[in-house]
């Protein structure tokens, strides 16, 4: 939208953006203002990236998926029923039923074709 509404990137008001952000939007909003630094690659797997014998693309790739930069034009965010401590419907039975209905982003299926993991 910012790209499409000021494109030259002129507009003052498009430097201080608020996001207003509900349930798993503000955990994806906060995800916008944090540099997470290795704590999701270590999260995830254990041994460094650095170790992977992988393309010069894919390493990009992965770094990009893991790693990145806070977005500098977000100004506020305002929470609104946030689950930033969890929730306890995360161990529902109905979140595992759901992930056989659910299909991957593009993005998380090259990751994942990348590591190949299942």
């Amino acid at each position: 939208m910012r790209a499409l509404l000021d494109p030259d990137g002129r507009d003052r008001a498009t430097k201080k953006t608020t996001l207003l952000a509900h349930s798993m939007g503000g955990l994806i909003s906060k995800a916008l203002v944090v540099r997470p630094g290795d704590a999701f690659w270590k999260a995830a797997f254990t041994v460094p990236p650095e170790t992977l014998r992988l393309s010069p693309d894919d390493r990009a790739m992965l770094h990009d998926a893991f790693e990145w930069e806070p977005v500098p034009s977000i100004h506020r965010i305002i929470y609104v029923a946030v689950p930033h401590r969890g929730s306890d419907y995360a161990d529902n039975l109905i979140v595992p039923a759901n992930h056989w209905t659910y299909r991957h982003p593009a993005a998380v299926a090259e990751i994942k074709r990348v590591l190949k993991l299942r």
